[in-house]
């Protein structure tokens, strides 16, 4: 494939479904590749009689990577396993930098298309349980608690995330401006709580008042 195809497009490849499929919830399970090597232990993924793969589940960035892929044919030159094997031995089986810029994009590009529409969801939620925490997930990646308290006619919104996965102060004002894209970042303000309970390490939370 051209490195450029997106995984949507992949996914009918019988390596890429079974990536998907099982990877997505056991990220390190089944039979290794090589040797046992701790956070560095690459497993073989395998789609009927001939597809294998390599996998590497990376805990730091909390994702799985395909690493290889090849045709199983025992004893053939061209065999998956023995080319897998070359792979390791010769420090090429992990992802590169340019593997690595690719992730940040891919996500940055994810986060960006999913937020509006999560954070509205979220939103809703909230609003339909006033007074009791909401959480979820917005663009794919950021963990999020939502509150709501309503006093007659006046609305109350504390929104809380974790800073660990923030990148920049600009995330910070995308996420908020993705549950009220009308205001300005000024009408915020930050809070030392949430209604409901402390904020955990590395939490922030902010409130708006609105009628």
């Amino acid at each position: 494939m051209d490195p450029a195809t997106q995984f949507a497009n992949a996914r009918s490849h019988p390596i890429v479904e079974a990536f998907e499929t099982q990877r997505s919830t056991n990220p390190t399970g089944g039979k290794t590749v090589g040797p046992i090597a701790g956070e560095r232990t690459i497993y073989r993924l395998g789609s009927g009689h001939d597809h294998r793969g390599a996998t590497w589940f990376d805990g730091y960035e909390q994702v799985v990577w395909l690493c290889a892929y090849g045709f199983h044919r025992s004893g053939e030159v061209d065999d998956a396993f023995p080319y897998f094997h070359d792979l390791i031995r010769e420090g090429r089986m992990l992802p590169t930098e340019d593997d690595y810029q690719a992730l940040l994009w891919d996500r940055a590009h994810r986060f960006a298309e999913t937020l509006p529409q999560d954070a509205q969801n979220l939103l809703a939620k909230a609003r339909s349980n006033p007074g009791v925490e909401q959480v979820g997930i917005l663009g794919e990646r950021q963990n999020t608690s939502i509150v709501v308290e309503v006093v007659e006619t006046l609305e109350e919104t504390y929104v809380a995330f974790s800073l660990a996965q923030i990148g920049d102060y600009t995330m910070i004002v995308s996420i908020l401006a993705a549950f009220f894209p009308n205001a300005v970042f000024s009408e915020w303000e930050q809070a030392s709580r949430l209604p409901t309970r402390a904020l955990r390490d590395y939490e922030v939370c902010y409130r708006m008042l609105r009628g």
